[in-house]
């Protein structure tokens, strides 16, 4: 498990870096929250305390792959989408149930896939479709 992760009290947030431990202690349901994907260590922690922003970290790695499906109007129907592409990828050989998991958040639906290496931000941004 990483040492830090970034986490932010809304989008304009520039957040704080903490235990992935204490996310659900410093959470709660009146706001929406955020979480990083990317690792962070205490070089990072310092550079995040005299700066008061990740703006400049380059070296941060993630395991987490964030496929996002949503639909204002009917959520129901990226849970669909996001339930068909679990199985698919439940036929892969490195994706077990034990790497992958999911979150219904109001109106979209997160699909985490956990990789067995992890990834910088260059190579996940290889990752990245552009929405239609």
């Amino acid at each position: 498990m990483s040492k830090y992760v970034r986490l932010a009290k809304g989008i304009y947030d520039k957040g704080r870096l903490v235990s992935p431990d204490q996310i659900s202690d410093l959470i709660d349901d009146k706001h929406d929250w955020y979480v990083s994907t990317y690792n962070y260590n205490d070089k990072h922690l310092a550079h995040f305390k005299t700066h008061g922003s990740i703006k400049g970290i380059r070296d941060t790695t993630t395991k987490n792959i964030w496929l996002d499906f949503d639909h204002e109007d009917n959520p129901s129907l990226a849970q669909v989408d996001a339930l068909e592409l679990r199985s698919i990828a439940l036929k892969l050989p490195s994706v077990t149930e034990s790497n992958m998991r999911y979150i219904i958040v109001k109106s979209w639906l997160p699909l985490i896939l956990t990789l067995i290496k992890n990834l910088t931000p260059s190579q996940s941004k290889l990752l990245q479709l552009k929405p239609r």
